[in-house]
């Protein structure tokens, strides 16, 4: 072979080497730059993770708030319906909704304790069931325990009234009873002065109307009127509804607080789930 040749085989040679070289080059780059692609893909997905829970972290502070305002109300006005504010963590579901398992390679390709990925779906479903059942007890508490004898207190002393308009007229139709009408006429007309601004309060019914009627009907000179004889069952149940209501409502508010430490706890767990995130993937997002 002449020196030529050797030159051709060299350069060749020496192509197909270069080639090679490029195209491992070129691969490579290209696996790096999807190793690359990837990792930003699940530092996004983290960093969206962090704020999701950020937002769910806030909601469960708050609902603690509203709950407190709620059961000083309770506490102040038991006979009433009073508002436990709403307010949804809808962030939950998106969250539950990821991935599992590419969830957890992110968390373990950033090196975020396994801890973490651990607490996060537990305490996710917890405080989604929790949100839930606040809303679905307090209707269920609200016309069960208060509109229902609530409407049953008004019936009746809608009722008592008519029927002691009807009593006192008969009374003074009798000189040897006209006497005893006079009360009667004094309760009817300090109920109706305010009656007005007070239809549906029922602490106002019972203490203008009922309170008053059934005070009076228990005297002995009244028990002797059958009419009378037939309103007392009704103002005593009256009476024991109104009780019910202010006994049950401050029960359910109690053990609605009583939830506030469940509530905390939580927030306080998303709030180190977040922080950690935050912090293994570079995350410079100031959390209010």
């Amino acid at each position: 072979m002449t020196y030529k040749d050797w030159l051709n085989i060299i350069g060749t040679l020496f192509g197909s080497l270069l080639g090679a070289g490029v195209a491992i080059f070129v691969f490579k780059r290209g696996i790096k730059h999807e190793k690359e692609k990837e990792e930003e893909k699940k530092r996004s997905l983290l960093k969206a993770i962090a704020l999701t829970l950020d937002n769910i972290e806030k909601k469960c502070r708050t609902k603690v708030l509203y709950i407190k305002e709620y059961n000083e109300s309770v506490h102040k006005r038991p006979w009433e319906h009073s508002i436990l504010k709403i307010n949804t963590i809808d962030e939950a579901i998106r969250i539950k909704s990821l991935n599992v398992d590419y969830v957890f390679d992110a968390f373990y390709e950033f090196k975020i304790d396994e801890k973490y990925y651990i607490k996060l779906h537990p305490h996710l479903d917890y405080i989604s069931d929790l949100f839930k059942s606040f809303d679905n007890d307090y209707s269920n508490h609200s016309h069960q325990y208060i509109t229902m004898p609530s409407n049953e207190i008004l019936k009746i002393n809608e009722q008592i009234q008519n029927g002691s308009v009807f009593l006192a007229i008969d009374l003074e139709k009798n000189q040897r009873l006209t006497i005893l009408a006079k009360p009667i006429w004094e309760i009817i007309n300090s109920y109706n002065e305010k009656i007005k601004e007070n239809k549906t309060n029922i602490d106002f019914i019972i203490k203008k109307s009922i309170d008053p009627l059934l005070h009076l009907y228990i005297k002995k000179e009244y028990l002797n009127i059958k009419s009378i004889r037939d309103f007392l069952p009704l103002l005593k149940h009256s009476k024991a509804l109104y009780d019910s209501i202010c006994e049950y409502n401050i029960l359910f508010a109690d053990q609605v607080l009583s939830k506030n430490e469940s509530l905390t706890n939580c927030a306080n767990i998303f709030h180190e789930i977040k922080m950690q995130i935050n912090k293994q993937t570079g995350n410079q997002i100031t959390f209010n």
